[in-house]
């Protein structure tokens, strides 16, 4: 009785908090089910601090950044991912030059340690470095280190053509 009114409390918040955070119904579903489930398995053992409601969000937060994680390894930036946001109104020269970039970036993007790629392309993703820092399990400065890092790194690659650096910032990570 008790989990039921548990759930029927909170269950309509961590639903809009986790949706917020991966705008995904399905996902957000999921994660909420996930936290009541770990409260569930472990409502005998379990001793809240502070207060329920904060040891829910918490959860869920944790839970969302789980499933950034597991998307995450599943998948990298490709060629094609970013072809796909090409505007149909480019010409061919503009196409090559373009496929060009892209595989220079891939190239580049690649040879950047797997933790300085995470969290570079998680930054061009939008997220803040205390976001970051929780996903990577890293400290802020940690993650601003990295992405300065690999900005450094793709600025060398793209030496001699500060027009191409700009673009491939700009363009490749809306």
């Amino acid at each position: 009785m008790a989990f039921t009114e548990i759930y029927m409390r909170y269950a309509d918040s961590l639903l809009h908090l986790a949706f917020r955070k991966t705008n995904c119904k399905e996902a957000a579903e999921d994660i909420v089910q996930i936290t009541f489930i770990k409260l569930w398995a472990r409502r005998d053992k379990l001793q809240i601090n502070h207060s329920l409601k904060a040891y829910l969000y918490a959860s869920t937060k944790n839970n969302v950044i789980s499933f950034y994680l597991r998307q995450l390894s599943k998948k990298t930036i490709t060629l094609e991912s970013v072809g796909e946001e090409l505007p149909p109104q480019f010409n061919t020269q503009q196409d090559i030059d373009y496929s060009n970039t892209l595989e220079l970036y891939n190239e580049s993007l690649h040879q950047l340690p797997d933790k300085c790629r995470e969290v570079f392309v998680l930054s061009r993703k939008g997220y803040s470095l205390k976001e970051i820092a929780e996903i990577q399990n890293i400290s802020p400065k940690t993650a601003e280190v990295h992405i300065g890092k690999a900005i450094r790194f793709l600025r060398k690659k793209f030496a001699g053509n500060h027009n191409l650096f700009l673009i491939t910032m700009g363009i490749f990570f809306k």
